[in-house]
């Protein structure tokens, strides 16, 4: 036997089994390539929906602010008109007046006078005292610096 010939063979049949194990490699290695990319897609996904529910989140936040500022405005609106009764303050013709109260403090300037408020200025939001002129005929009159309604008396 020729040992040149069968070290040969040896020789093939282990380079042979080294290119098996190397492509085998390859493969893996593809594999494995192919699970990086794929987790990646799915990491930028998540990402992306991660973003998405960030803004939600956020525009649900500022929802929030404004429904808690325009609470804070009618509550404040609500207690305003509290202190005042819609009144007949001539045939026909009404105003807001307003409701008097003890201060609480004893001290006469904390106490606010008596005075009426202009009822369709009030709804709009416009806090308008009417002004009193007393001509002492029947010409008296209320009238509104805002709106410039007149209101004559009886």
């Amino acid at each position: 036997m020729d040992f040149t010939l069968i070290s040969g063979l040896v020789g093939s049949l282990k380079a042979t089994y080294d290119l098996g194990n190397a492509a085998i490699g390859v493969r893996d290695a593809n594999k494995l390539s192919e699970a990086v990319v794929e987790m990646n897609n799915k990491l930028l996904d998540a990402q992306q929906r991660l973003f998405a529910i960030s803004g939600a989140a956020w525009a649900l936040q500022q929802q929030l602010v404004d429904a808690q500022q325009k609470n804070l405005e009618l509550e404040t609106a609500l207690q305003e008109r509290g202190r005042y009764s819609l009144v007949e303050i001539a045939k026909g013709n009404f105003a807001l007046k307003s409701k008097v109260e003890a201060s609480g403090t004893g001290n006469p300037v904390d106490a606010e006078p008596v005075h009426y408020v202009c009822q369709p200025c009030f709804h709009k939001g416009v806090k308008a005292v009417l002004g009193f002129t007393d001509t002492g005929d029947s010409f008296s009159n209320w009238a509104c610096p805002v709106c410039k309604r007149e209101i004559f008396r009886d």
